[in-house]
């Protein structure tokens, strides 16, 4: 169970980090593993993102050719799909909208990442290994930047009651038998506070894949 929940955490933080590859290259080979609205998500975007996981799970020596690895590879397999179609979903509904990324905001998160390397050659070799160009990167950052400004006005200001927060500290201040400092108090509110967005976030992509026409391919 635990590897499980490793794995899902483990392949949603790529596809974050990444902006998912909406809009990746692909081979006229690649087949369609989804349509969303019309937009087809590719086998080759999928298995893109999959090998990210496999390469991530190798500090793990996870087996994925064993039988407990290969329950858990569809899992993942079933949760990185899951994902593309909600990024997609969310860059859809925020591009009908005319959301738009600034040209300097990602020309600037580019050199964010860029001085995170020792030359842009490293990085071009590390992309590389992603499956990715610096284009991709540019264009991965730009439909990040959109679905976060769609976010961030779609969900609103998190406000937590005197009462939420209340029982919450009450809540671990039982588990750890002590009171708590001002310092845990306002984690606790930020974990709350974080809750609530996903809760908001999930609510809106249910509803978008209500209004949506969406068909896996698998």
């Amino acid at each position: 169970m635990k590897k499980t929940i490793l794995a899902v955490i483990i392949s949603m933080s790529l596809i974050t980090l990444f902006g998912c590859g909406i809009g990746q290259k692909h081979s006229e080979e690649s087949a369609a593993v989804a349509m969303v609205n019309g937009t087809q998500i590719y086998q080759e975007e999928l298995d893109a993102h999959l090998e990210r996981v496999k390469m991530s799970y190798a500090q793990f020596g996870v087996d994925f050719e064993s039988e407990e690895g290969k329950e858990m590879f569809e899992q993942i397999q079933e949760e990185v799909l899951n994902g593309l179609i909600e990024q997609q979903l969310l860059l859809q509904a925020a591009q009908s909208e005319g959301y738009k990324a600034d040209p300097e905001q990602v020309e600037e998160a580019l050199a964010d990442i860029k001085a995170q390397f020792s030359t842009e050659e490293e990085l071009i070799e590390t992309l590389d290994t992603l499956g990715l160009s610096m284009d991709d990167l540019k264009e991965e950052l730009a439909n990040e930047m959109v679905i976060n400004q769609y976010l961030e006005d779609q969900i609103g200001e998190i406000e937590l009651s005197e009462e939420e927060q209340q029982e919450a500290y009450l809540a671990y201040e039982e588990e750890i038998g002590e009171k708590l400092d001002d310092e845990t108090k306002q984690l606790i509110n930020e974990q709350l506070k974080w809750q609530k967005r996903s809760e908001r976030r999930q609510e809106l992509v249910d509803q978008l894949k209500q209004e949506s026409e969406i068909e896996i391919l698998l």
